[in-house]
């Protein structure tokens, strides 16, 4: 039915979230990312998820609710 927008990436490095262009998530030679967090939803953003990135293990969690990046554990 619907389609699903990228709203925004929130990563570690940016003072805020970026809403349009390119973003960027840095993988390092250790094995580690940056913090992040990656906001789908729909046209009206009335359905929204998250994709929280985890920096040890560059696992991915889905949340079916916005969820600001200072509140991810």
């Amino acid at each position: 039915g619907k389609e699903v927008f990228i709203r925004d990436v929130a990563t570690s490095h940016d003072e805020k979230e970026v809403t349009e262009g390119l973003a960027y998530l840095y993988f390092f030679p250790t094995g580690l990312t940056e913090q992040a967090v990656i906001h789908l939803s729909n046209e009206e953003k009335s359905s929204n998820y998250s994709i929280l990135v985890n920096p040890l293990t560059a696992k991915c969690r889905v949340e079916n609710e916005y969820v600001e990046l200072e509140k991810v554990e």
